[in-house]
């Protein structure tokens, strides 16, 4: 979703194909989340109680995925990174292709139906929050080397204090309280990059066999069940434990389910013996471009408002059959999309990403001197 997600600092581990996959299979997360979130929640186009039981819980479960995929890529973020030196390349090359996307797909859409509305949120994607990840991880990237300051200069245990206060204060508490701490994708991306940096640094070292940690995220996926459960069914408001929120324990990168079950995730993946794959690694170099093209806002309304209609399936047996299809077939078309832009494009960003670098650069050390 960044091209820190989809080339790495790290010439070394770069190469991974096992991470690679990892990034494929959290960018089909996303897909598959925003099919059910942007379907129902955003356009408010259902009331999940009209859901059959088992549909309205798949698509809490479904829209739980993308939350679990942000956590896995600030995580290789800060997996790759703590050790790398960030560069205004990489950010340049993020924002042009971001900026890039969106005016071609603003142009689209002028077109074809002829409306400027909110155009100047794809003028400007950034600061417009077009693209909420990109913003808050663009916001993120710009603190990483003062951060990598600070992991690589402290100690294994202010690192280890430093991430039980994080979980403590940041999953912990909202998971669990009526504890409302001032957080935001900002901040929550600064607390799952130092976990990504931790991992690599192997602040915390977990004996736990895949059995085991298995039958954990069974555990927390059956308490979040159980949680929607007694929330949309049984109870109306519960002050403390919040359980009438079925966004609660699952639907945040930083509750307590979520989290446990990226990092049970990532250290699958991390640990699994995957040999260079030439086709993996190329089919991982389009994830930024799958999220820039499917998450569009004018992509987006076309897809779910007009040409998408699974509101009419929310009670059908083939309902879960038909939100994993739309899913696979959002996600293919998107790469072979994202495989022509990059072949027109991808040079002159690259130039004019060389050409930013080195003026700043420049303007850096003559304000330094």
């Amino acid at each position: 979703m960044s091209s820190e997600l989809i080339t790495n600092e790290n010439k070394n581990l770069n190469r991974q194909s096992n991470f690679e996959l990892l990034r494929i299979v959290a960018m089909f997360f996303i897909v598959i989340s925003h099919c059910c979130a942007h379907e129902i929640f955003n356009h408010w186009r259902i009331n999940l109680y009209e859901f059959q039981y088992i549909n309205s819980l798949f698509v809490v479960l479904f829209s739980s995925l993308g939350k679990i995929a942000v956590n896995l890529f600030v995580f290789l973020t800060g997996y790759y990174m703590v050790y790398a030196q960030a560069r205004i390349y990489k950010f340049s090359f993020i924002y042009l292709k971001t900026l890039l996307y969106s005016l071609i797909f603003l142009l689209i859409t002028l077109i074809i139906k002829g409306y400027w509305q909110v155009y100047n949120i794809s003028i400007f994607p950034i600061i417009g929050k077009n693209y909420w990840f990109i913003t808050d991880y663009l916001l993120m990237y710009l603190f990483i080397p003062y951060i990598n300051i600070f992991l690589n200069a402290v100690n294994k245990k202010t690192l280890k204090l430093l991430l039980i206060t994080i979980f403590i204060i940041w999953v912990i508490a909202p998971s669990f309280f009526s504890f409302k701490c001032e957080i935001n994708g900002f901040i929550w991306f600064i607390c799952a990059y130092i976990i990504g940096a931790c991992i690599r640094k192997n602040i915390f070292s977990f004996n736990l066999k895949y059995n085991k940690m298995f039958f954990i995220v069974l555990f927390f996926l059956f308490f979040s069940v159980l949680c929607f459960y007694i929330g949309n069914y049984i109870l109306d408001s519960a002050p403390i434990m919040n359980f009438s929120n079925v966004y609660n324990i699952l639907f945040s990168e930083y509750k307590i389910s979520c989290l446990v079950i990226s990092l049970y995730l990532f250290y699958l993946f991390k640990n699994c013996e995957i040999k260079y794959n030439i086709y993996i690694n190329w089919i991982a170099k389009s994830m930024l471009g799958v999220y820039l093209i499917h998450d569009n806002m004018y992509v987006r309304d076309f897809l779910f408002k007009d040409l998408i209609n699974t509101v009419s399936y929310t009670n059908s047996f083939f309902y879960i059959l038909l939100i994993i299809l739309i899913a696979f077939s959002i996600f293919i078309i998107s790469i072979f999309l994202d495989k022509i832009l990059s072949y027109l494009f991808d040079n002159t960003i690259k130039k004019y990403s060389i050409i930013i670098e080195t003026k700043i650069s420049s303007l850096i050390n003559k304000i330094s001197d």
